[in-house]
């Protein structure tokens, strides 16, 4: 009937915490947390033993209530206009059987569960836009088995769509099939008795179609929107616009086009531990990421240290050179003639320039081929 990844409920529960699913005909059946699947999930009868042909409409966590007090109830609500409260505590007890919590009429269908976790008026809605508000006390607890009361008035072929708690300062968030919204304050919907005929919610056109659902918040929560043909899309409270009791509201942008089967409210309840200052553990958690990213910059660091050593290697090779100038001191000492020619080669050619510039070699080469003349004349003349 809708796409197979369409969610039909949302809940937020601790692993070890346990849920429970709630289907058309009236049953509910217990799952533990820690036994659904993280990632791919898994068929609800492979968990809960249901067959295929059973429709779940709600799920819901639910802690199991301790001491002797009467604990938090559920109010249950037919498409045919039924109600009634079952006690959390009796649901606990018969838990381990998957009992039957009210026991609906051939043609009526379960369509929805409420936790009422306060004694606030209870608000309910039709598929019409006809709402009612009436206190909780209308509704009494009844056993699993009973059928309930009469929850108000429907006119011909209209049923019930959705139910909240009328706590001071929320606001109902009103959706129908063909994408249009409206945010009404609770405070503008009059008290009555249950089983009245309820007042205008939502004046619809052909264009609005019928109302799809209605959640009652008070704070911002996860909104999705399961749409019959498509992917499930977000939407936000604020994108809902202000309206008053009995107004048109108006498309959302987001449902343009859109036909729109049921709106999810997923508020994540801040669960308590047995210790009371048992909130302060999940700070702990975020400390472990900061510790990767020290890691990072570690690494980057040894790379130039690395390359500042080849650096430092460098200046010992200049060193080299100046041993090489004391070697040349006791050269000069030696009077060998090729010594020094030899080392001139090696050297620089700014040091041979030198030894040849220098005029002493040549006159002392001079007066020596002088006098050798001079002797040989004097010799022949006196051979002669």
């Amino acid at each position: 009937r809708r796409t197979a990844d369409a969610p039909i409920a949302m809940a937020a529960a601790p692993a070890r915490e346990s849920v429970f699913l709630f289907t058309a005909a009236g049953q509910a059946v217990q799952v533990r947390v820690h036994q659904i699947p993280g990632e791919e999930g898994a068929q609800v009868g492979e968990i809960t033993g249901l067959r295929g042909e059973e429709e779940v409409v709600a799920m819901l966590a639910l802690p199991q209530p301790e001491g002797e007090g009467a604990g938090p109830n559920l109010f249950l609500y037919t498409r045919e206009g039924r109600c009634k409260r079952i006690a959390v505590a009796e649901l606990w007890a018969a838990a381990h059987n998957s009992p039957i919590v009210i026991n609906v009429e051939e043609g009526d269908a379960l369509a929805g569960v409420l936790l009422c976790d306060s004694v606030d008026d209870l608000l309910l809605i039709t598929r019409l836009g006809q709402a009612i508000r009436f206190p909780q006390e209308d509704a009494r607890v009844m056993g699993l088995a009973a059928a309930g009361v009469l929850a108000m008035k429907l006119s011909a072929g209209d049923q019930l769509a959705g139910a909240g708690l009328c706590r001071s300062g929320r606001e109902a968030l009103i959706l129908t099939t063909h994408g249009f919204g409206a945010r009404v304050p609770v405070a503008q919907f009059p008290v009555q008795k249950r089983y009245g005929g309820g007042v205008a919610g939502l004046r619809l056109t052909k264009n609005h179609g019928a109302v799809a659902a209605m959640a009652v918040v008070d704070e911002e929560p996860e909104m999705f929107v399961v749409l019959n043909k498509g992917p499930m899309r977000v939407i936000r409270q604020g994108d809902f616009p202000e309206s008053s009791r009995a107004g048109r509201g108006r498309q959302l942008a987001a449902l343009a086009d859109a036909e729109v089967e049921q709106l999810l409210a997923l508020i994540i309840p801040k669960v308590k531990e047995e210790n009371g200052e048992a909130p302060e553990p999940p700070p702990p958690p975020p400390p472990p990421p900061p510790p990767p990213p020290p890691p990072p910059p570690a690494t980057t660091k040894p790379t130039p240290r690395a390359r500042a050593k080849p650096a430092t290697a460098d200046p010992p090779a200049p060193a080299a050179p100046k041993p090489a100038p004391r070697t040349q001191s006791p050269q000069p000492t030696t009077k060998p003639p090729t010594h020094p020619t030899t080392q001139q080669t090696n050297q620089p050619t700014t040091k041979p320039t030198e030894p040849t510039n220098q005029p002493t070699n040549k006159p002392t080469t001079q007066p020596t081929t002088l006098e050798t003349i001079k002797r040989r004349v004097q010799k022949q003349k006196d051979q002669k």
